[in-house]
């Protein structure tokens, strides 16, 4: 099988597939000799492939563009995947007492892979707990097969997605995947038992755990590290007094920067409107939020979660979301002098674009059932009420003459396509279309990724 072969069928698995570079020899063929992570990070900007899946013709482009790429996987919910990486022979001792499942397994350059469904909630990214095991969830990406790893080794699969679908993560591993400080919701029980003491090896991460609980409940973080001190006799051997004073701190200076969030309104847009409407940048994207959505912090939750497919997450709402939300509106609020036709056009451009490329197919039978959208070389057909009643799905109030209106000045239009379905009936189907180019921007020849990245 060909890199086009292999990225076509992790995309057919519902996974975000993206091309990497590629070490031989040992140089990366990004062409900077001090890279430090050969042919491991990404030839695109990938941070949109965190919230959607790559179109077909998408990564044919890239294929062909690179066709000796690596390919990489982004994790988390956008894939549903959470993927375990354990290079030490002491990483596979540990896990392996603790009980692996059955599950896809990745031979790497130095260890393994291991493939998990992703359990719906955030999990984050953490490296080193344990010596030489790694995971990466939300916000991560790994290596995946046929790809070269810089020793001259090739990724492969031990066993594959097509003889074993991904298993639930071990209890244990997803234990380790909440967090400091975040005892799992099916582990009542956990600081009672956490009080009994652990054994070298398992005391920091118990510590970090045990310092957030403590300092959300309001204790300072002189407190804390006393009730911590009395927690600390009870380990094998106690933790020393330095090192623990050491946790404690970094775990209280973390609780006040972030405020335990996964998230950050980066900036807020009031529409002047009788009902104001606020136009919020939350994980990346502007997501259009009623004004009484803001007062409680679920209804924010579910209104981003749609517009976003990301859930937005913070340690005690009921007390952290007024405050937050105060400091956001008093030093990142702006008021559109312009009323609603421009910002609201925007927002709702965004959602048009975004129910586009996630449903475009390269076959013209998607057009059959009044749903799909089919994409060419030049242009994208839909059918124009299927794209109205789901923007009403997710609370996008526009009227059906405006809509249109937003689709011609994108250069878009209508005409009749003469389709077979499935059962190879032709059918007649009144499309709207657009440029492809209004939908689908270029793919750029070589970016290099930004930000923070968590590989494997």
């Amino acid at each position: 099988m060909t890199n086009s072969d292999w990225a076509l069928r992790y995309l057919g698995y519902g996974w975000s597939v993206i091309p990497l570079h590629v070490a031989e020899g040992g140089i990366c063929s990004c062409g900077r000799r001090d890279c430090d992570r050969p042919g491991k990070h990404p030839r695109i900007d990938w941070s949109t492939y965190q919230r959607r899946l790559p179109t077909e013709r998408e990564v044919r482009a890239w294929l062909q563009q690179w066709p000796n790429c690596n390919l990489g996987i982004v994790t988390g919910v956008v894939s549903g995947l959470v993927v375990q990486d354990m290079d030490s022979a002491e990483a596979l001792e540990y896990a392996r007492g603790r009980g692996l499942p059955p599950t896809p397994i990745c031979r790497t350059g130095r260890g393994e892979h291991r493939y998990y469904r992703h359990p719906g909630r955030e999990v984050r990214n953490f490296a080193g707990r344990v010596q030489g095991l790694d995971l990466r969830g939300d916000g991560g990406y790994v290596v995946a097969p046929p790809s070269l790893h810089p020793s001259g080794r090739r990724y492969e699969w031990a066993l594959s997605p097509q003889d074993a679908p991904p298993s639930e993560m071990p209890a244990w591993l997803l234990e380790m995947a909440t967090g400091p400080g975040e005892a799992p919701k099916d582990e009542p029980d956990w600081i009672d038992r956490a009080w009994q003491g652990f054994s070298e090896g398992q005391r920091n991460e118990a510590a970090a755990r045990l310092a957030g609980h403590y300092l959300r409940l309001g204790m300072s973080e002189r407190e804390t590290l006393h009730i911590l001190e009395g927690w600390n006799r009870a380990n094998r051997p106690p933790l020393e007094a330095k090192e623990l004073s050491s946790v404690v701190r970094s775990i209280s200076r973390r609780e006040r920067e972030g405020g335990g969030r996964n998230f950050e309104i980066e900036r807020v847009q009031k529409i002047q409107t009788d009902r104001p409407i606020y136009i919020a940048r939350v994980f990346g994207c502007d997501v259009q939020i009623p004004g009484e959505a803001l007062s409680s912090f679920s209804r924010f939750q579910q209104v981003v979660l749609q517009a976003t497919d990301r859930m937005p997450t913070m340690r005690s709402p009921s007390k952290s979301w007024p405050h937050y939300l105060n400091d956001v509106l008093t030093s990142r609020l702006e008021l559109l002098d312009t009323p609603e036709e421009a910002s609201e056009s925007a927002v709702v451009w965004s959602r048009v674009i975004r129910y586009l490329t996630g449903r475009a197919s390269e076959e013209e039978s998607a057009l059959a059932d009044g749903r799909g959208v089919y994409s060419n070389e030049t242009h994208i057909y839909f059918v124009g009420p299927a794209l109205k009643a789901h923007l009403d799905s997710v609370g996008v109030s526009i009227r059906a003459p405006q809509l249109w209106s937003l689709i011609r000045d994108h250069g878009g239009g209508s005409q009749f396509k003469h389709v077979r379905d499935e059962s190879g009936q032709r059918r007649t189907v009144r499309c709207w279309t657009l440029p492809k180019s209004e939908v689908f921007p270029a793919v750029p020849p070589s970016e290099e990724a930004s930000g923070d990245e968590d590989v494997l």
